[in-house]
């Protein structure tokens, strides 16, 4: 594609996301107003009464667009013990991508007992990668170097 026929792509993407972005805004307005509960699932909701589509935004929209991911997160009014299971923390996750967010979310959203069982998996998954690449590495090793 030319530069010239891309430029209309980018222009409808930023259109895309700047509108996702004030769909969410004003359903957050009309949730505040309300005094209702601000949630992802509340969000999405209201979007569909403001959006003169009637199409609203999903939540892996508000979820994968930084603008709504923001608006999201400065209003979500999320209960101590909710909160506890949804916060990410920066330190242990830097600059996560939206997929790592959202899987993110996902695993927050799992028992302590699941993630246990999940990490001992994944450790054991490792291992076997490791054993796996030093063999395969001694068999490199052993094309490579003359025989005697």
């Amino acid at each position: 594609m030319t530069y010239k026929n891309m430029s209309g792509i980018h222009v409808w993407q930023r259109n895309r996301v700047e509108n996702s972005a004030s769909l969410v805004k004003r359903a957050i307005d009309l949730l505040l107003s309300g005094r209702l509960k601000i949630s992802l699932t509340t969000i999405v909701l209201a979007s569909k009464s403001v959006d003169p589509a009637g199409k609203g935004v999903s939540a892996s929209t508000i979820l994968r667009n930084r603008q709504c991911h923001a608006l999201y997160k400065k209003h979500a009014t999320l209960s101590d013990s909710s909160q506890k299971k949804r916060t990410i923390p920066g330190s242990e996750l830097s600059d996560p991508t939206a997929s790592e967010l959202r899987r993110a979310y996902l695993l927050a959203s799992k028992s302590k007992t699941a993630l246990i069982a999940k990490v001992i998996l994944l450790e054991r998954e490792l291992e076997n990668c490791e054993i796996q690449n030093i063999n395969l590495r001694e068999k490199i090793l052993s094309l490579q170097l003359p025989h005697l």
